[in-house]
């Protein structure tokens, strides 16, 4: 199990995509459904595995949707 916490671009934590992800193999999926409110930048994304606690830090862009 992973715990991956998501900040959005003024850092502040977006507890609504933060989640608990079952890995398998090392490997799990986060969909992240963004909403047309969310702002665009640099996301970041906290991960931080339950067994061993060793933690990594991405960062995602989120475009803005232009219409």
């Amino acid at each position: 199990m992973v715990r991956c916490d998501v900040y959005d671009l003024r850092g502040e934590w977006a507890s609504h995509y933060s989640k608990n992800l079952v890995t398998d193999g090392g490997r799990g999926e986060l969909p992240l459904p963004l909403a047309e409110s969310d702002c665009a930048g640099r996301w970041r994304l906290e991960l931080r595995d339950g067994v061993s606690g060793r933690r990594a830090a991405v960062r995602l862009a989120v475009a803005s949707r232009k219409r």
